[in-house]
Protein backbone atom coordinates (compact mmCIF):
# COMPACT_ATOMS: atom_id res chain seq x y z
CA UNK A 1 0.00 0.00 0.00
CA UNK A 2 2.41 2.56 1.15
CA UNK A 3 4.45 1.35 -2.73
CA UNK A 4 0.97 2.15 -4.33
CA UNK A 5 0.83 5.35 -2.25
CA UNK A 6 4.36 6.77 -2.84
CA UNK A 7 4.13 5.99 -7.09
CA UNK A 8 0.79 8.33 -6.65
CA UNK A 9 2.73 11.01 -5.19
CA UNK A 10 5.62 10.65 -7.13
CA UNK A 11 3.28 10.83 -10.71
CA UNK A 12 1.37 13.63 -9.26
CA UNK A 13 4.47 15.63 -8.26
CA UNK A 14 5.81 14.84 -11.81
CA UNK A 15 2.64 16.50 -13.65
CA UNK A 16 2.98 19.41 -11.12
CA UNK A 17 6.78 20.27 -12.12
CA UNK A 18 5.72 19.22 -16.06
CA UNK A 19 2.43 21.88 -15.34
CA UNK A 20 4.85 24.48 -13.30
CA UNK A 21 7.19 24.31 -16.35
CA UNK A 22 4.68 24.31 -19.12
CA UNK A 23 2.98 27.29 -18.09
CA UNK A 24 6.80 29.36 -17.00
CA UNK A 25 7.69 28.74 -20.58
CA UNK A 26 4.07 29.88 -21.77
CA UNK A 27 4.59 33.46 -19.89
CA UNK A 28 8.60 33.68 -20.78
CA UNK A 29 7.49 33.47 -24.41
CA UNK A 30 4.86 35.94 -24.16
CA UNK A 31 6.75 38.44 -22.62
CA UNK A 32 9.56 37.99 -25.32
CA UNK A 33 6.48 38.32 -27.92
CA UNK A 34 5.46 41.42 -26.24
CA UNK A 35 8.35 43.37 -25.50
CA UNK A 36 9.81 42.55 -29.21
CA UNK A 37 12.72 40.13 -28.51
CA UNK A 38 11.41 37.41 -30.76
CA UNK A 39 10.27 39.78 -33.62
CA UNK A 40 13.86 38.93 -35.99
CA UNK A 41 12.90 35.40 -35.82
CA UNK A 42 9.32 35.80 -37.02
CA UNK A 43 10.26 38.04 -39.86
CA UNK A 44 12.98 35.18 -40.61
CA UNK A 45 10.28 33.04 -40.98
CA UNK A 46 8.02 34.91 -42.48
CA UNK A 47 10.83 35.70 -45.28
CA UNK A 48 11.44 32.16 -45.23
CA UNK A 49 8.22 30.97 -46.05
CA UNK A 50 7.46 33.94 -49.02
CA UNK A 51 10.62 32.19 -50.56
CA UNK A 52 9.02 29.18 -51.08
CA UNK A 53 5.73 30.69 -52.98
CA UNK A 54 6.50 29.93 -56.92
CA UNK A 55 7.11 33.02 -58.89
CA UNK A 56 3.66 34.91 -59.63
CA UNK A 57 3.31 35.17 -63.58
CA UNK A 58 4.22 38.61 -65.34
CA UNK A 59 0.63 40.74 -65.33
CA UNK A 60 0.25 41.97 -69.02
CA UNK A 61 -2.46 44.37 -67.78
CA UNK A 62 0.43 46.14 -65.87
CA UNK A 63 2.88 48.49 -68.02
CA UNK A 64 5.93 49.87 -65.91
CA UNK A 65 7.95 52.69 -67.47
CA UNK A 66 11.04 53.14 -65.90
CA UNK A 67 13.44 56.28 -65.86
CA UNK A 68 17.71 54.81 -65.63
CA UNK A 69 20.69 56.58 -65.03
CA UNK A 70 21.47 56.24 -68.87
CA UNK A 71 17.82 58.36 -69.17
CA UNK A 72 19.04 61.14 -67.25
CA UNK A 73 22.54 61.50 -68.65
CA UNK A 74 21.08 61.88 -72.18
CA UNK A 75 18.76 64.35 -70.84
CA UNK A 76 21.87 66.06 -69.80
CA UNK A 77 20.96 65.97 -66.35
CA UNK A 78 21.92 63.43 -62.99
CA UNK A 79 18.75 64.29 -60.98
CA UNK A 80 15.36 64.92 -62.97
CA UNK A 81 13.74 65.21 -66.30
CA UNK A 82 12.28 68.03 -67.46
CA UNK A 83 8.20 68.42 -67.45
CA UNK A 84 8.31 67.59 -71.18
CA UNK A 85 9.43 64.63 -71.33
CA UNK A 86 6.09 63.37 -68.73
CA UNK A 87 4.15 65.14 -71.24
CA UNK A 88 5.20 63.26 -74.29
CA UNK A 89 4.97 59.82 -72.34
CA UNK A 90 1.42 61.01 -71.59
CA UNK A 91 0.56 62.07 -74.73
CA UNK A 92 1.57 58.25 -75.91
CA UNK A 93 -0.04 56.53 -73.71
CA UNK A 94 -3.04 58.34 -73.87
CA UNK A 95 -4.42 56.33 -77.43
CA UNK A 96 -4.30 53.26 -75.54
CA UNK A 97 -6.83 54.33 -72.65
CA UNK A 98 -5.28 52.83 -69.87
CA UNK A 99 -7.34 52.04 -66.45
CA UNK A 100 -5.26 54.43 -64.72
CA UNK A 101 -1.51 56.05 -65.35
CA UNK A 102 -0.04 56.68 -61.80
CA UNK A 103 2.95 59.33 -61.43
CA UNK A 104 5.80 57.56 -59.11
CA UNK A 105 7.65 60.84 -59.12
CA UNK A 106 7.56 64.14 -56.77
CA UNK A 107 6.26 67.10 -59.16
CA UNK A 108 5.64 69.83 -56.54
CA UNK A 109 7.09 72.45 -58.44
CA UNK A 110 7.80 73.43 -62.65
CA UNK A 111 10.57 71.99 -64.15
CA UNK A 112 11.04 73.06 -67.74
CA UNK A 113 10.81 73.17 -70.40
CA UNK A 114 7.55 71.62 -71.06
CA UNK A 115 5.53 72.37 -67.51
CA UNK A 116 2.33 74.13 -69.38
CA UNK A 117 2.44 71.13 -71.78
CA UNK A 118 2.37 68.94 -68.45
CA UNK A 119 -0.57 70.51 -66.94
CA UNK A 120 -2.46 70.27 -69.67
CA UNK A 121 -1.73 66.61 -69.82
CA UNK A 122 -2.30 66.21 -66.56
CA UNK A 123 -6.04 67.69 -66.74
CA UNK A 124 -6.82 65.63 -70.04
CA UNK A 125 -8.30 62.91 -67.58
CA UNK A 126 -9.37 61.72 -64.57
CA UNK A 127 -7.34 58.35 -64.59
CA UNK A 128 -4.18 60.12 -63.73
CA UNK A 129 -2.93 59.93 -60.67
CA UNK A 130 0.18 61.70 -58.91
CA UNK A 131 1.99 61.32 -55.60
CA UNK A 132 2.54 63.10 -52.70
CA UNK A 133 5.24 62.16 -49.09
CA UNK A 134 3.52 62.58 -46.35
CA UNK A 135 5.58 65.03 -43.69
CA UNK A 136 6.31 64.14 -39.92
CA UNK A 137 7.99 65.20 -37.05
CA UNK A 138 11.69 65.41 -39.30
CA UNK A 139 10.70 65.76 -42.92
CA UNK A 140 8.32 67.92 -44.45
CA UNK A 141 5.65 67.08 -46.55
CA UNK A 142 6.62 67.03 -50.54
CA UNK A 143 2.99 68.37 -52.46
CA UNK A 144 1.62 66.64 -55.13
CA UNK A 145 1.07 68.29 -58.85
CA UNK A 146 -0.94 71.32 -58.32
CA UNK A 147 -2.87 70.50 -61.43
CA UNK A 148 -3.93 67.15 -60.18
CA UNK A 149 -7.07 67.55 -57.50
CA UNK A 150 -6.91 65.68 -54.11
CA UNK A 151 -9.20 62.93 -55.67
CA UNK A 152 -6.23 61.87 -58.45
CA UNK A 153 -3.44 61.81 -54.93
CA UNK A 154 -1.96 58.93 -53.05
CA UNK A 155 0.79 58.83 -50.98
CA UNK A 156 3.92 57.00 -51.62
CA UNK A 157 5.06 56.82 -47.90
CA UNK A 158 6.27 53.04 -46.56
CA UNK A 159 6.78 51.13 -43.89
CA UNK A 160 10.39 49.88 -43.10
CA UNK A 161 11.14 47.33 -40.64
CA UNK A 162 13.91 47.39 -38.43
CA UNK A 163 16.20 45.09 -40.64
CA UNK A 164 15.75 47.74 -43.36
CA UNK A 165 13.02 45.17 -45.25
CA UNK A 166 9.64 46.51 -46.61
CA UNK A 167 7.09 43.87 -45.61
CA UNK A 168 3.83 45.94 -45.46
CA UNK A 169 1.85 48.77 -46.60
CA UNK A 170 0.04 51.42 -45.74
CA UNK A 171 -3.97 51.90 -47.16
CA UNK A 172 -4.58 55.57 -45.60
CA UNK A 173 -2.37 57.97 -43.75
CA UNK A 174 -4.15 61.52 -42.18
CA UNK A 175 -3.25 63.77 -45.06
CA UNK A 176 -2.58 67.62 -44.24
CA UNK A 177 -5.77 68.71 -43.80
CA UNK A 178 -6.78 65.98 -41.21
CA UNK A 179 -8.99 63.76 -43.85
CA UNK A 180 -7.82 59.91 -44.46
CA UNK A 181 -6.00 60.12 -47.28
CA UNK A 182 -5.49 56.71 -49.80
CA UNK A 183 -2.21 55.56 -50.55
CA UNK A 184 -1.06 55.71 -54.42
CA UNK A 185 -1.30 52.22 -55.30
CA UNK A 186 -4.50 52.28 -53.34
CA UNK A 187 -5.83 54.83 -55.59
CA UNK A 188 -4.64 53.06 -58.79
CA UNK A 189 -6.37 49.64 -57.65
CA UNK A 190 -9.32 51.80 -57.57
CA UNK A 191 -9.94 53.42 -60.46
CA UNK A 192 -8.60 50.36 -62.25
CA UNK A 193 -11.98 48.17 -60.44
CA UNK A 194 -14.06 50.57 -60.81
CA UNK A 195 -14.31 49.86 -65.10
CA UNK A 196 -15.24 46.53 -62.85
CA UNK A 197 -17.97 48.34 -61.31
CA UNK A 198 -16.08 47.31 -58.17
CA UNK A 199 -16.42 49.81 -55.23
CA UNK A 200 -15.33 50.01 -51.73
CA UNK A 201 -18.65 49.95 -49.41
CA UNK A 202 -18.34 49.34 -45.82
CA UNK A 203 -17.53 45.63 -44.52
CA UNK A 204 -20.70 44.01 -43.50
CA UNK A 205 -18.97 41.72 -40.12
CA UNK A 206 -17.50 45.94 -39.25
CA UNK A 207 -18.96 48.94 -41.15
CA UNK A 208 -15.55 50.25 -39.93
CA UNK A 209 -13.73 48.05 -42.28
CA UNK A 210 -13.18 48.72 -45.89
CA UNK A 211 -14.55 45.27 -48.30
CA UNK A 212 -14.11 45.84 -52.32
Amino acid sequence: MDKLSQKRRDRDSIIRVAAIASLSVTVFVLLLRGIGSLQWLELLSYDWMMRLRPDPPVDSRILVVGITEKDLQSRGSLLQLPDMVYAELLAKLRPAQPRAIGIDIYRDSPIEPGHDVFVKELKQSDRIFGITKLGNATQPTIQPPKALPLTQIGFNDVVVDPDGIIRRALLFQPGDNGEPLPSFSLQLAWRYLLDEKIEPIPSAQNPDEMQL
